[in-house]
């Protein structure tokens, strides 16, 4: 988190005061917006409390990096990437704008998923009875939290009580 002094230009000022936050492996994207919320705040208020002792930090022009504005197509699930890294696009974009896979016409966005020692065709359902296990292109995920398109955000469990995938179908 940096505290900065505003100028013309996006994010080029000095910086005021800074903090590090760990980022740890479990961590969704609303866990750390939560976690930097809280200590930008209290680090904005310890600065501005300070204010008249600070000496600003020039900012290097050539390490500036800019990241482009999300688009949603980037959450559809490519199966072809490997198990971790649709496991942590899943966790970065949860809770919003969330990782999703179309079934059948239809929009299934997961809020919560672990690796599986399944293997099995990229991208098809390996298993739709009580769990719901979806190939990668190294392996598979296991979906735990679900939101069909319209409905609550649910355990897949909850899920499947009232709607069935085909088994070796893909998404």
């Amino acid at each position: 988190i940096s505290i900065m002094q505003m100028v013309l230009e996006l994010d080029a000022g000095d910086v005021l005061s800074s903090e590090e936050v760990e980022i740890t492996p479990n961590m969704t994207g609303g866990d750390l917006h939560d976690c930097l919320s809280s200590v930008g705040a209290k680090l904005l208020l310890k600065t501005l409390d300070n204010i008249s002792n600070i000496t600003p930090l020039k900012q290097d022009s050539e390490l500036v990096t800019y990241a482009q504005k999300l688009d949603k197509n980037e959450c559809l699930i490519d199966f072809s990437l490997t198990t971790d890294v649709i496991l942590r696009k899943i966790r970065a974009f949860t809770p919003y704008p969330s990782m999703y896979f179309i079934y059948n016409g239809e929009r299934f966005k997961i809020f919560e998923a672990e690796s599986t020692n399944f293997k099995g065709d990229c991208g098809a359902i390996l298993k739709s009875d009580g769990e719901l296990i979806l190939a990668t292109s190294d392996g598979a995920i296991k979906v735990l939290k679900i939101q069909r398109q319209g409905k609550q955000i649910m355990t897949v469990g909850e899920l499947l009580r009232g709607f069935k995938f085909k088994t070796r179908e893909k998404v």
